[in-house]
Order: structure tokens, then C-alpha cells, then sequence
């Protein structure tokens, strides 16, 4: 409407739509649908304004977890990190492929395991749960407004139990144990069929823990008693090394009871973690990260450390093996030579495993 003359009427403007295009004006820069580099100046002091904005105490507010429960993760975290970095730096000076490979066995699980908890820590890595009703009729679902529950804790509507599902967790076991595993077994004589039995019953019994926690239902105990199957049979094929360790030497039958005894007593105490755990959520979920940390840093660590001091003899323990197995071959060559054939059960038989 052009105002500008006397005689023109203008009508009244009750309501204004406005929407701007480029910067320049009285709009505030949110609202301004910039292109180019002039978006990226926009994205940029966002950033900043965030990053003075920041407060440390944030660190610790994550949605499912006390800002304890965070600490220990953290704490954790800077633990596994330092086993890291020294079983690394071990690493690249050793020179002896047998004790090398020792090394960085080690140096793996335990950077897994580190990254693991940073992803907690932070807020990832897990999904929480709401339980809702009261008495037999309860249940647990998942909670998909993680925001709220951390931020508004005076609403009513939140109000409700929660308790973090550590997904994250279950796939760090699928991955470290069977290296711990695999370094176990080198120390023994037990043939590979037995070998491949305990990394089967290691992989199933992880498996079955992470989909019994992952069910809300009552079947999540037909994946733990599945469960709780594999794990005694590998604590068995384990207690089984202790009569496949006879012919080694005295340090090394020594070495194998050290840390029979660390797996045996972990993988033990598995299904009952998991019970006060996952299974009835009946722990405090600080109560449940200490266990989780502290079996953690027993089976990775402790068993790391107790493994490099003891490389010499693990060298030396490989070094004759592999000898061994170069003798059978060297056996089996001259008797063929001179007309005589072994039955391959007989070299197996007599074959190390490393």
C-alpha cells in the first residue's frame, strides 16, 4: 500500500509476518538463514559462545548415572589408559617375537577396555531404563527421553527407577577375553579342539549375558541359564590346563596357577554380577560400577601385569614348543625317508600348542 499521498487511505496492520534472508538487519544471527562463510561465522561464535559457556560439573551429568557413578568411570578410564600407554611403550622395545606378541596382546585388551569406559563416561555406550508399575505388575522399558531425566529431576512425570543397560560392555568382553584366553592356553598342552572349545563356550556365554540383559522379559533367564552353561564349561576346559601344565616347568605351572585362578574366579563370578545386576537390577547402579571396574582392572590389568613379569619364562615357554614342533617335523621327514609313515593321530598327538 503506497501511503505517501494525502488522499490515499491506508488500512490498519494488525499482523506482520517477517522472515529475513541475509544478515545486516535488526534480526538476531539464529534466525538468520545466512549462506557461505557467513553460515560458518554463525556456526563459529555458536561454538564459542558454548565453549565459555562450558561448566566442568558437566562432565559429570549424565542421564542414568550419579555424578559418582561418572567418576569411577572416569577414574577407570585413566587407568586402563595408563596400562595403555605402558604395555605400548613395551612394546616397540621388545624384540622377542613370542614376548612382542605377549605385549601387545595386552597393550589391546586394555585399550579396548579404556575406550569403553571413555564412551560411558560421557554418555554413551549404554541405554537407561524406566521401570514403571509398582509390585509384581512392574516392568522395565526403555527410556527414550534421556534429556529430561537429567535435566528436570523435580518433575513429577520422571519420578520413575531408572538403571543403565551397559550394552557397550558386552561387545568389550567379546572382543579382550579371548585374547586373555589365547595367552592362557599357550601355557598348556591342551590340543586345539579343546582350544577352540573354551574360545566357542567364551564367545557364546558373552552372547547369551548380553541378550538376557537386552530382553525385558521373562526369557531373558533362559539366555542366562544358557549362559551360566557355557561359562561353567569353559571354567572347566580351564581347570582342565592344570593336568595339561605337568610336563612344563615348575615357574611356568606356577605362572598358569596365578592366572587359572584370576579366570576361573572372574568368569564365577559373571553370573552372579549379572543376577544383582542386569537380571533383578537390585544393586545401586554406583554399587554395580564398582564390580564392573573392579573385574575389570583384575582380568586386564592384573593379568597384564602378571603376565610381562613373567616373560621370560613365556619366551623361553613358546621357544621350546616351537622347537618341539620343529622336531616332530624333522621326525616325521627322516621316517619317511626311511620308509617309515606316522599315523597323523601320532603327530598330533605329539604336537605342542601355541
Amino acid at each position: 500500500a503506497d501511503c505517501s499521498g494525502a488522499s490515499v487511505r491506508c488500512s490498519n496492520v494488525t499482523r506482520a509476518s517477517l522472515q529475513y534472508f541475509h544478515p545486516g538487519d535488526d534480526a538476531p544471527l539464529s534466525s538468520c538463514y545466512a549462506t557461505g562463510a557467513l553460515s560458518n561465522l554463525r556456526d563459529m561464535k555458536e561454538w564459542v559462545d558454548a565453549a565459555l559457556e562450558f561448566d566442568l560439573r558437566s562432565l559429570f551429568l549424565v542421564a542414568g548415572v550419579s555424578p559418582f557413578g561418572v567418576a569411577l568411570l572416569y577414574t577407570t578410564f585413566v587407568l586402563m589408559l595408563g596400562c595403555t600407554v605402558l604395555f605400548w611403550g613395551m612394546t616397540k622395545w621388545e624384540q622377542e617375537p613370542a614376548r612382542k606378541g605377549v605385549y601387545l596382546r595386552c597393550t589391546v585388551a586394555v585399550a579396548i577396555s579404556a575406550g569403553s569406559y571413555l564412551a560411558m563416561a560421557s554418555g554413551n555406550g549404554f541405554l537407561v531404563l524406566r521401570k514403571l508399575g509398582a509390585g509384581p505388575a512392574s516392568g522395565w522399558v526403555y527410556s527414550s527421553d534421556l534429556l529430561n531425566d537429567a535435566l528436570q529431576p523435580d518433575d513429577t512425570a520422571h519420578h520413575s527407577r531408572t538403571y543403565p543397560f551397559l550394552w557397550i560392555r558386552y561387545c568389550e568382553l567379546l572382543l579382550t577375553t579371548p585374547l586373555q584366553l589365547y595367552t592362557l592356553f599357550a601355557l598348556t598342552d591342551l590340543p586345539q579342539p579343546t582350544v577352540m572349545m573354551g574360545l566357542f563356550c567364551n564367545t557364546m556365554m558373552v552372547t547369551c549375558f548380553f541378550l538376557a540383559a537386552a530382553i525385558n522379559a521373562p526369557a531373558e533367564w533362559a539366555f542366562f541359564l544358557c549362559a551360566s552353561l557355557f561359562a561353567a564349561l569353559l571354567i572347566r576346559i580351564v581347570h582342565s590346563g592344570f593336568e595339561a601344565t605337568e610336563k612344563r616347568s615348575r615357574p611356568t605351572k606356577r605362572l598358569f596357577s596365578r592366572i587359572a585362578s584370576i579366570i576361573m574366579g572372574a568368569w564365577a563370578a559373571l553370573p552372579l554380577i549379572w543376577i544383582v545386576g542386569d537380571g533383578t537390577r537390585a544393586l545401586p547402579i554406583d554399587v554395580l560400577l564398582m564390580l564392573h571396574l573392579t573385574w575389570d582392572v583384575l582380568v586386564k590389568s592384573v593379568f597384564g601385569v602378571i603376565m610381562l613379569r613373567n616373560l621370560p619364562d613365556i619366551g623361553t615357554l613358546l621357544e621350546s614348543a616351537a622347537q618341539e614342533l620343529e622336531s616332530v617335523g624333522l621326525t616325521a621327514k627322516a621316517a619317511h625317508h626311511a620308509g617309515v609313515s606316522y599315523d597323523d593321530d601320532d603327530v598330533k598327538a605329539a604336537r605342542p600348542t601355541l
